[in-house]
């Protein structure tokens, strides 16, 4: 390659491709006062220190859109303690600003199936035509009525919880106890399935931290179908809070987080 053909190169490729790619910012914390709970954290210079437990939240809802691409980032330490684990993502929630819970969207799969007897408002057990593959053992268990196949009821918010170890062939039929009395009536021939409670938030990134400044990435992008993702958003979300939160078995673990915040890709 002669001296013009490099020059030429570097012009077009070579320098450009060294440059970082820089995304817009949708937000970033840099004082208390941007997180809604803002009593467990405080302020050391430019960086944030906040207290094992309770999850933080961005004080405001970002819109998120499915077909675009995010990036959150965070560098975060032990300023006390000796063990800690740090959670980095999202709280959704749809487009009328409601929480989407976990429970609503983690559809237990080859579950669908009918109600196979009418289930009054107040009933303690419901009747369903298969259950042999319902999840008998989980104690996070829900039902989520006038369920459909595609799951274009995602987010469901007809849900019951059910007790663990309920579920029983009967007379041809399958049972189904609750754990509360069901609040409105279904007719018999109502799809259902079973859904499973999980993780509280969307949870793109987790660390064990030390002493020394940890850098957190998370992607985003799209929607999952249904169920939980660490790279997509959760079924129906518009709207995103920033969460981080610290767990530690030490109740003095404390956390300094800086330069967190939250970017949408080019």
């Amino acid at each position: 390659m002669n001296k013009i053909s490099v020059a030429l190169w570097i012009a077009g490729f070579g320098i450009s491709s060294l440059i970082p790619v820089l995304g817009k910012e949708l937000f970033s914390a840099k004082e208390v006062q941007d997180f809604t709970n803002s009593s467990r954290i405080s302020s050391e210079g430019k960086n944030l220190l906040i207290l094992r437990g309770q999850f933080l939240s961005s004080a405001k809802k970002i819109p998120y859109d499915p077909q675009k691409k995010y990036k959150l980032t965070c560098t975060a330490k032990l300023a006390n303690g000796e063990k800690g684990m740090v959670y980095l993502g999202f709280i959704p929630y749809d487009a009328a600003g409601r929480r989407i819970l976990s429970s609503e969207i983690n559809a237990y799969p080859k579950t669908m199936t009918t109600l196979a007897a009418d289930a009054e408002k107040g009933a303690m057990e419901i009747c369903l035509a298969d259950g042999s593959h319902w999840n008998n053992k989980t104690v996070y268990g829900n039902i989520a009525f006038q369920a459909d196949e595609k799951l274009s009821d995602l987010p469901n918010r007809f849900l019951i919880p059910m007790a663990k170890g309920s579920v029983q062939k009967k007379d041809g039929s399958w049972t189904v106890k609750l754990k509360k009395p069901l609040n409105k009536r279904y007719e018999a021939g109502t799809a259902v399935r079973q859904h499973v409670d999980s993780d509280a938030y969307i949870y793109g990134a987790r660390k064990n931290l030390t002493g020394a400044p940890q850098q957190l990435t998370a992607f985003f992008s799209g929607h999952a179908t249904h169920g939980l993702s660490a790279s997509k958003a959760w079924k129906g979300t518009s709207l995103v809070q920033v969460a981080i939160g610290l767990t530690s078995p030490d109740a003095a673990a404390v956390m300094e987080l800086s330069e967190l915040k939250l970017e949408e890709l080019p």
